[in-house]
């Protein structure tokens, strides 16, 4: 019985670091995009994100976001813009487990 209660205590520490082994591995969300004269529209799908940790980054050329969702996983994107964007007038929103972006363009067209 000590045997099996030790096994046991191994098997679940074992299970636990893999848990938290993959929740270190980013997960690269489903992306969804579209256009207008004025605007780049991105959302993605992130599942179960916990809004305390999003951190959103954009530049004139550039943006990034990260998140980690209720079980500690990373989520995140990283991309160079082929259009310029204004970032003063570009938004964010999280929203049931996806993050709407609207990037406001330099040049319209």
């Amino acid at each position: 019985a000590e045997e099996a209660k030790k096994a046991a205590a191994r098997a679940e520490k074992k299970r636990k670091a893999r848990e938290a082994a993959m929740r270190k591995i980013p997960v690269a969300p489903l992306c969804r995009w579209s256009q207008t004269m004025t605007n780049v529209h991105l959302q993605f799908t992130l599942g179960n994100p916990d809004s305390a940790t999003l951190n959103v980054t954009i530049s004139e050329d550039w943006f990034r976001f990260v998140v980690r969702d209720q079980s500690g996983r990373l989520n995140g994107a990283e991309m160079e813009l082929r259009e310029f964007v204004v970032p003063d007038l570009c938004r964010y929103e999280l929203k049931r487990g996806a993050l709407s972006v609207v990037l406001h363009k330099a040049r319209p067209h």
